[in-house]
């Protein structure tokens, strides 16, 4: 019996090791009874008695494409794979070099690599006839010499971007914000934990290096790693002051170029020292119930500088309407007048009359509808003076919206008077930094010793 492993997975449980073992290699023979399977294995004459408990076989495999893909295995490149089988809930992979290797199935991603594709090559290209025309250190191009090795992923921001598949997320966990912070800091900080891709600008001064630090506070508390990258060593340099200043530059290493490199490396390291560790779930609720504070009282402060403007224009409308529609009397029936309809229900009411044929505004369904909705009993009345109810309608409409927008003023403005932004700023700022600092205690605080040099951080990375 020859048993071809690409087509069939023969899964032993180790009992000293307490864990399931691929063996299929290690099987000569064997012979499925109903219950319990005969094998002999390779180098032994003996034949052996397994229980189905012990031993599972799994045949009909799915052959996975990965041409033109790239296969991940627990977040890592695998290279050199010729062929990719599922059998079950395990995924075998098959290298060129003949060598096999299997693995949880939920461990591999396959991704597509789009850089051959059409309008991803005649992107890549030009690019390079820009990067060709920029000027170069030493006649040495560095960004022409990333777009010859460059290689575009599906998955990929870049990637997501070409194919117009730029995604947002909601962040669901509260945001962290232990540096200097404003209404329009936290809203680029938000949307650049929720966007695949954003853009955040602004000239000198106005707080985008406290952004990115803020950015990466909140990517290095769920356990993430940031790149900063720069077109210029001053900007990235910039950042790395800025968190050694606050006793953050063990969270810094300074790389890029050859030099940058061989100095960090040089460098003593940093010993990380943590204090009291502080109860990171009340800090939380009452960081995001400061958070919440904080949004409310800058959108309100937003909302009221529109609300503003809004009134300006309405009554600017006003006056012209008041204008035209002082030129004559009109009869309104008391059923009309006594009423105190929102701006909304007043603007409907007014375009049902307006629009609607006289026919189908006599009609059952209409009648009942006006009785229904505005509270209008005699339709008839309402139909002798349709146009004057109309007009009335429209110039009514000013008074309650005004009204109504001076009514929200009033709200927001009460709610920013009862709080003291620059408190809540001071509070927020502390507790972030708090929690920002416990959360990094619960990262790095059992994190055992680790060496890395010039040769092999690169692979150590992911440590």
């Amino acid at each position: 019996m020859v048993i071809n492993e690409k087509e069939l997975l023969i899964m032993q449980y180790n009992e000293s090791q307490g864990m399931w073992e691929d063996c299929t290699k290690r099987v000569q023979w064997y012979d499925m009874q109903d219950n319990a399977c005969r094998i002999k294995y390779v180098g032994n004459n003996t034949f052996y008695w397994k229980s189905y408990r012990d031993i599972q076989f799994f045949d009909n495999p799915k052959k996975m494409d990965i041409n033109n893909r790239l296969v991940y295995c627990d977040g890592s490149i695998v290279f050199g794979i010729k062929e990719l089988l599922i059998f079950g809930g395990y995924a075998k992979l098959f290298y060129k070099s003949g060598y096999s290797k299997l693995v949880d199935k939920n461990s591999i991603r396959i991704v597509r690599d789009l850089t051959n594709d059409t309008y991803v090559s005649n992107f890549i290209a030009y690019l390079k006839e820009i990067a060709v025309l920029m000027p170069a250190d030493d006649e040495y191009n560095f960004l022409l010499s990333q777009l010859e090795k460059i290689t575009v992923l599906e998955n990929s921001v870049l990637g997501k971007f070409l194919q117009g598949k730029l995604t947002r997320n909601s962040f669901k966990e509260v945001l962290l914000f232990p540096f200097a912070t404003n209404a329009a800091q936290r809203l680029a900080v938000q949307r650049a934990m929720e966007e695949d891709l954003s853009i955040i600008q602004g000239p000198p001064g106005t707080g985008k290096t406290e952004t990115i630090r803020n950015i990466v506070a909140n990517y290095i508390a769920r356990d993430g790693s940031v790149a900063v990258v720069s077109g210029n060593n001053e900007a990235t340099r910039n950042v790395k002051d800025k968190f050694e200043s606050t006793g953050f530059g063990y969270l810094n290493a300074f790389l890029g170029n050859t030099k940058n490199v061989e100095s960090f490396f040089e460098q003593p390291t940093e010993d990380i020292k943590f204090h009291k560790i502080v109860n990171v779930g009340n800090s939380e609720c009452r960081l995001r119930e400061i958070s919440e504070n904080v949004g409310t009282f800058l959108q309100y402060s937003l909302d009221i500088a529109k609300i503003e403007q809004s009134i300006l224009g309405y009554k600017a409308e006003k006056e012209i309407n008041d204008a035209e529609y002082s030129i004559k009397e009109r009869v309104i029936p008391r059923a009309i007048s006594i009423k105190k309809y929102s701006s909304t229900k007043t603007l409907t009411l007014a375009s049902i009359l307006e629009t609607l044929p006289e026919k189908k505004l006599k009609g059952l369904f209409n009648r009942v509808r006006l009785l229904l909705q505005f509270g209008l009993l005699n339709a008839n009345e309402i139909f002798e003076n349709r146009n004057d109810i109309i007009e009335y309608l429209k110039n009514k409409y000013y008074v309650v919206k005004i009204e109504e927008l001076k009514a929200e003023k009033a709200l927001k403005q009460q709610f920013i008077d009862n709080n003291n932004l620059e408190k809540l700023l001071v509070e927020q700022k502390d507790l972030s930094l708090k929690v920002f600092e416990a959360l990094l205690q619960m990262r790095y605080n059992d994190l055992g010793a680790v060496q890395f040099s010039i040769k092999d951080y690169k692979q150590q990375f992911e440590v």
